[in-house]
């Protein structure tokens, strides 16, 4: 690896924010501690895209961006400083839309595209709904039935390019090259007086395009695909240049111009549209009929077959060419878990990327709890693992265990009462989201489950309802997100989820007879015992691949996008990473300590993360909510007066009220969350986040209402109970929460700023999301892609420059605690800890991980570890759980608070230590079983430490 990383700063690049925007940060970037800059996805996507997710060119950087040249100047300008650019390259799929030119090749020459081979398609799958569907390619766009999108004129026949295409508002669907061929052809063009030169040559364009039907034939080959390239050119310019021409493109246009209010006149555009390899529907049927393997289930997202040699290589040109530069020094690999094999994936990147200027690899992976990272050749994973162990380590147990009381209580009169326990919430949502959003995807694989069970003598008389009903549930229970079986030797980590789960789901179905359509499953997805026919294992094989395709997507929604929004006891632990278990028992501090020991010894490199563009809520709303662990009483009875203050607001729809308790709950822990530090929450601003949030919030719990069945009394429902929760006149509710918000936002920035110390000087390389060295209060996307005051936190990093220049850092910490509002501690800690970071940069790479004890009466509100590599040592420490050691304002310091509390240090550790955060030098007491450090010292003038040992 050529360049190491230390610390990387994630920004999202967009129109309004471009690579030319994010070079001029550099300078900031460096001064604040950041080695390298982490970059959304640059590739060309749709032009409408805020993300960069939705690629249509893998090997193109955006032109809304800065396109190839402001890339490369942004590389270069961070090479100049030191610095690495980390790209996030997404491999698992692209934009299924005409933006998107290997897509629309696809659409163009159906299954004899030679881009049909890079996008896993189902051509032969039939939809039992849809006649006549078999062969083409099932596309859930339209926003009413096809008949009546056909009938209201909406579906309009265009020609562009030199072929004809079929536009539905602003997307366009190619014909295929035989229907521009007969629709030029029986327009007649002699009628239309074309120059007999003119009608010679058209006459050999159309018999280019009549030969390439679309379902009957093998690939087109490159000089199949030149002619018709050619030929399309000469109608284009035909169009442009020859009256006659365009005449006779106008009539056709106008012979199958329909006329609303006139069904009949529809007919033929109709049975032009039948014709074509692709079969427009309405979006409502996507589950019964989509044919293409998406991104979850985002219709427009299609995924590649990255197993595929000749498919890596058509994607990844650019991004090789730019590593083999010294352009890009890391990757992170998005939804690693999508592909089928990313074993394989990740050791052909790896063979490709060697040499001089080998690359830090990255996976995005979702660990579930004990699961370890399968060893691949990567650093590690983005750190979901290592922000929910940090997360859960700064909530009371104790109070969890009232809150579960108190949220079982609030919950006793809904219709959802049974479903209080987060496991039983997450298996019940992902059996929803399986017959929901994936329904087409498990009648695949029960089709194929089927045919295994014809040449197994035990399963050759299985119900197929008993086979569906079988991989339903054991998918919906299976721990994890998926097994990677990819040859016929299953490993022990998949043989034991795979047995766990079955042991689960026989006491799951006792009693409703699938038993031997489990016991079947099991068998097919252990190869066990193998069969005799090298065919047979090859299908069993096919359909493992594609089962594991299926629960990773499963559990992403069932959990993270429906479980999530379901289960509101403490929201703050809903974070993405988490887990049944991590939600109902958070971590503790020694399983804190063990993750970091373990990321010293095998994942040095891994990314450590507390904020990402995919969080529920960021780092600082999360580390206020968690304060109410600490007031469960407290928060018990303020959101039970709440809820009572405000039961006019709530409005009866479909037998039920609005919200619901789940939802109104959720409502006032993100009130709290987010509630500016300025005061603004009077502001139309935050009203509108908070509406937005809301109603998107209710639709992905998927209980009241939807994406996919929208129920709009609800929604109206819930946003006027926000609005009225928000109302400025709402005097008798502001002053209450006002009180409290304003104890959870200062106990909740004492977390935050533990946060920061405790994750830059932790095992693994700290991401920073865009603009969170300073106080961050957003939601879950899009909330969180608002635009960043830079030239405020550039400002303040410059104040703190200046005083640590003039020898007053003290008074100048002084001065930012006392108006800890501002954000400037927490940027102070963020650049201080990361300065630290960079002068140690050999023992943070590669020292080893010492938890260190906190012995006395306050032992349980700090938390603290030591890093050496030779005789350099670093210690953190950092308070937790405040709420109970000083009063609201207060900051945890000097002896009243801590008394005779001490840090035991490991052994060999020397006496003398600077604070970096304070430039203060501390000494230790020597004592029977080693040195130790009093934290009424340490935390004298601040309640944080950052120590480096002194010579």
């Amino acid at each position: 690896m050529a360049h190491r990383p230390r610390a990387t700063y994630r920004l999202q690049l967009h129109a309004g924010f471009t690579l030319a925007d994010a070079r001029r940060l550099l300078d900031y970037l460096a001064d604040l501690g950041i080695s390298d800059v982490y970059l959304s996805p640059i590739m060309e996507a749709r032009h409408t895209s805020t993300h960069g997710y939705d690629v249509t060119d893998t090997n193109q950087v955006r032109e809304v961006l800065g396109g190839d040249a402001g890339f490369r100047a942004l590389a270069e300008d961070a090479r100049r400083r030191g610095m690495g650019i980390v790209l996030d390259f997404v491999p698992n799929h692209m934009a299924a839309h005409h933006e998107n030119p290997w897509w629309f090749d696809v659409l163009e020459h159906g299954p004899r595209s030679p881009f049909a081979p890079l996008f896993h398609l189902h051509w032969t799958h039939p939809p039992a709904s849809l006649r006549g569907a078999s062969g083409r390619l099932v596309l859930p766009v339209l926003g009413d039935t096809y008949g009546n999108a056909l009938e209201d004129g909406d579906l309009l026949l265009g020609f562009q390019d030199g072929r004809f295409v079929l536009r539905y508002f602003d997307q366009v669907f190619p014909l295929h090259p035989q229907s521009t061929a007969r629709l030029l052809m029986g327009e007649g063009p002699q009628r239309h007086g074309l120059p007999a030169p003119l009608q010679t040559a058209l006459r050999e364009v159309l018999a280019v395009l009549s030969d390439a039907n679309p379902f009957l034939g093998p690939p087109l080959t490159r000089a199949e695909c030149a002619a018709l390239q050619d030929a399309r050119r000469r109608l284009a310019q035909w169009t442009e240049e020859e009256p006659a021409f365009r005449r006779l493109v106008d009539d056709t246009l106008h012979r199958f111009a329909g006329r609303p209010g006139e069904p009949d006149s529809f007919d033929p555009l109709d049975d032009l549209i039948r014709d074509q390899a692709w079969r427009l529907a309405y979006w409502r049927t996507a589950n019964d009929a989509v044919n293409y393997r998406r991104f979850f289930d985002i219709n427009d997202l299609v995924a590649l077959r990255m197993e595929d040699p000749e498919v890596f290589e058509h994607t990844h040109a650019r991004l090789l060419e730019y590593v083999n530069a010294g352009l890009v020094t890391g990757v992170r690999l998005d939804h690693i878990d999508g592909l089928a094999d990313p074993e394989s994936y990740l050791v052909r990147l790896r063979d490709r990327l060697a040499g001089e200027n080998a690359p830090w690899i990255l996976v995005e992976k979702i660990l579930g709890e004990g699961e370890k990272l399968p060893d691949w050749p990567v650093a590690g994973t983005t750190g979901y693992d290592f922000l929910n162990l940090l997360n859960g380590m700064l909530v009371d147990q104790h109070g969890i265990e009232f809150l579960d009381r108190s949220y079982a209580r609030f919950m006793h009169d809904t219709p959802h009462a049974g479903a209080v326990s987060f496991g039983e919430v997450v298996y019940r949502a992902k059996l929803q989201i399986l017959d929901q959003l994936f329904g087409c995807d498990v009648d695949r694989l029960t089709q194929a489950l089927a045919r295994l069970a014809v040449s197994d003598r035990h399963a050759n008389d299985l119900p197929r309802s008993d086979l569906r009903q079988a991989l339903l549930h054991f998918t919906a229970l299976f721990p994890v997100y998926r097994t990677y079986t990819r040859d016929a030797t299953v490993t022990l980590r998949d043989r034991w989820y795979v047995e766990e789960t079955v042991r689960q789901t026989e006491a799951r179905l006792r009693g409703h007879g699938e038993g031997e359509a489990l016991a079947f499953l099991r068998r097919v997805l252990l190869l066990d015992p193998p069969p005799r026919h090298p065919e047979r294992l090859a299908d069993r094989l096919r359909f493992v691949v594609a089962w594991q395709q299926l629960s990773g997507p499963a559990t992403a929604k069932g959990l993270e996008d429906t479980a999530f929004y379901r289960h509101t006891r403490l929201v703050s632990l809903n974070a993405v990473g988490s887990d049944a278990a991590e939600v109902d028992h958070p971590a503790d501090v020694l399983r804190f300590h063990r993750h970091n020991r373990e990321t010293a010894e095998r994942w040095p490199l891994a990314m450590t993360t507390v904020s990402t563009h995919d969080t529920k809520r960021s780092a600082d709303v999360r580390a206020r909510i968690n304060v109410l662990s600490e007031l469960p009483l407290t928060w018990a009875r303020r959101f039970r007066r709440w809820s009572a203050w405000h039961a006019h607001l709530r409005s009866a729809v479909d037998g039920g009220r609005a919200p619901n308790a789940n939802d109104e709950m959720l409502l006032y822990q993100t009130l709290l969350g987010a509630w500016p530090l300025d005061g603004g929450g009077d502001g139309e601003g935050f009203a509108r986040r908070i509406r937005a949030y809301m109603q998107k919030a209710v639709r992905e719990a998927k209980r009241e209402t939807s994406w996919l069945a929208p129920n709009a009394a609800y929604e109206e429902a819930v946003l006027r109970f926000t609005d009225g929760v928000l109302d400025r006149e709402n005097h008798r509710f502001r002053d209450d929460f006002l009180h409290l918000e304003s104890r959870v936002a200062f106990f909740g920035a004492l977390n935050g700023l533990a946060q920061v110390v405790l994750q830059n000087l932790a095992p693994g390389v700290p991401d920073r999301y865009q603009g969170d060295e300073m106080w961050d209060l957003s939601l879950v996307d899009p909330d969180n892609r608002r635009p960043v005051d830079f030239r405020r936190r550039e400002g303040a990093l410059a104040g703190l420059r200046a005083a640590e220049a003039a020898g007053n850092l003290q008074a100048w910490l002084r001065d930012a605690m006392a108006h800890w509002r501002d954000g400037r501690l927490k940027l102070a800690l963020t650049a201080r800890t990361l300065a630290l970071r960079t002068a140690e940069a050999e023992l943070f790479a590669a020292g080893s991980y010492h938890a260190v004890p906190v012995q006395g009466d306050r032992s349980a509100h700090a938390c603290a570890f030591a890093r050496r590599h030779g005789n350099r040592w670093v210690v953190a420490a950092a308070p937790r759980l405040t709420t109970r050691l000083v009063r609201s304002g207060r900051f945890p310091l000097g002896p009243r608070v801590w008394q005779e509390t001490a840090l035991l240090l490991p052994p060999g550790a020397p006496p003398r230590w600077r604070n970096v955060l304070t430039d203060e030098v501390v000494t230790a007491e020597d004592v029977s079983d080693g040195r130790r450090l009093r934290l009424a010292h340490l935390f004298a003038t601040l309640p944080y430490a950052a120590l480096l040992s002194v010579e």
